[in-house]
């Protein structure tokens, strides 16, 4: 009742805040429209100290502030519904789905069902334009959001596995039940990809119909794009999304992350960091607005690609913006320039790298966890890594390197890093 007060308001403002927008000119109409619409009815946005002081029928959208997963996870989950849709909500029409917050904390996302469909109909067009993938094509993915204890679950076109429990020891189970299903497509998150590669190479085989994979939700280096499609011998593609807005970017075959303009609205912002920031042009549900990502890029406008394609699209930097390493000094460095030296090791060893992470334990502490395509480059490796790395952070920092059959993405997070800061955690 208290929310439904609190969200309450007259039809007179709301056809203003309409009205305001309906002549407007500016690209970024749509934008607008939904920024509006949130700092009219959510909450969330309502409460937020430059809403108070700001007159929401002359808003710019320059003006409106960036939000982050710590100012959502500190929030109620519900007071980021619309005032709309509560009713909605409290009859189960809604569709839901959840990501991790802050702390590992899992939060909800509403979706009303139309708006779910609108955001991912354009992601579908070119999916079957570049690829000939179609909505009823047998499929598998892998995702956090199977009921506690549930490993698998089919339904009509789909074969659904859980990441909560993905490890080596039950990956050629789950492999098995991928051969018996036998999909035409698969969506995987990179380090999933090397599991069932290393299944393939134990001779377990590939699905029959298998002609395409696509990545999401972590870095995909090309070692792995070219291990994956050597092994499965079929076409792949990288798509950039989140939960909290679904599909931001999606590669068509010449290569180009192409932004996703009929769902989001994705900014580069001005700062030293290059961070990305988005905006959900179709929830209006739970609509996000300069929702800061925490990733890193550049969004090149205009581009004319061969694929066909004219519009905005994305060059996506590795590292999270919020992970930068400690120098025994107190410099700050940008997590990026222990990757350049992680690729040039991969250079130097024919591409054979197939995956690594490199975690600052504390100032002077560094471990550098690696996979190798093969066993006998590692001390080569091992070699390469403590002459790097030490020209870098100097002699008096300890650096460990590990060898791993596979680096397993985080358990609440779902991702796997190429870099992480334990000592600001």
């Amino acid at each position: 009742m208290l929310i439904l007060q609190k969200c309450r308001i007259t039809s007179i403002k709301w056809c203003i805040v309409k009205i305001s927008i309906i002549f407007a000119t500016n690209k970024k109409f749509d934008t607008l429209f939904i920024a509006k619409e949130a700092y009219t009815l959510v909450p969330f946005y309502m409460e937020l100290e430059e809403a108070e002081k700001s007159d929401i029928t002359n808003m710019q959208f320059e003006d409106i502030p960036i939000i982050t997963k710590e100012m959502i996870g500190q929030a109620q989950e519900r007071s980021l519904l619309s005032s709309r849709y509560i009713m909605a909500d409290l009859t189960g029409k809604l569709v839901k789905t959840r990501t991790s917050g802050t702390s590992g904390k899992f939060s909800e996302i509403c979706w009303d069902r139309a708006d779910n469909n609108r955001s991912l109909t354009a992601l579908w067009i070119y999916r079957k334009k570049y690829y000939g993938v179609k909505p009823d094509d047998k499929m598998c993915f892998f995702t956090l959001d199977l009921p506690k204890g549930k490993r698998y679950l089919e339904e009509k076109n789909k074969l659904i596995i859980s990441r909560e429990t993905l490890c080596e020891s039950v990956i050629e189970e789950a492999y098995q039940k991928i051969l018996d299903f036998d999909p035409v497509w698969m969506i995987l998150q990179p380090s999933i990809a090397i599991l069932l590669c290393e299944c393939v190479k134990k001779g377990y085989g590939i699905p029959d119909s298998l002609s395409y994979i696509e990545f999401t939700g972590e870095t995909l280096t090309k070692e792995v794009r070219n291990r994956v499609e050597q092994l499965f011998g079929c076409i792949t593609a990288d798509q950039y999304g989140t939960k909290e807005v679904n599909s931001i970017a999606y590669e068509c075959p010449e290569g180009k992350m192409h932004c996703m303009e009929a769902n989001v609205f994705l900014e580069e912002l001005e700062n030293e960091n290059q961070e990305l920031c988005v905006t959900t042009l179709q929830n209006h549900a739970m609509p996000y607005v300069r929702f800061r990502l925490g990733d890193r890029g550049r969004v090149i406008h205009h581009v004319e690609c061969k694929c066909g394609r004219k519009g905005d699209v994305l060059e996506l930097y590795p590292g999270r913006t919020n992970d930068w390493g400690i120098l025994p000094d107190g410099t700050k460095v940008n997590p990026y320039m222990f990757m350049q030296r992680m690729t040039y090791i991969n250079r130097e060893c024919d591409q054979m790298l197939l995956q690594y992470q490199i975690i600052q334990q504390e100032t002077d502490h560094f471990l550098v966890r690696v996979v190798v395509e093969e066993d006998e480059i590692q001390d080569m490796v091992w070699q390469m890594i403590k002459k790097e790395f030490g020209e870098f952070l100097g002699e008096k920092v300890q650096i460990d390197v590990h060898f791993e059959h596979m680096i397993q993405p985080d358990q609440t997070t779902g991702k796997t890093l190429p870099f992480i800061n334990r000592i600001q955690r």
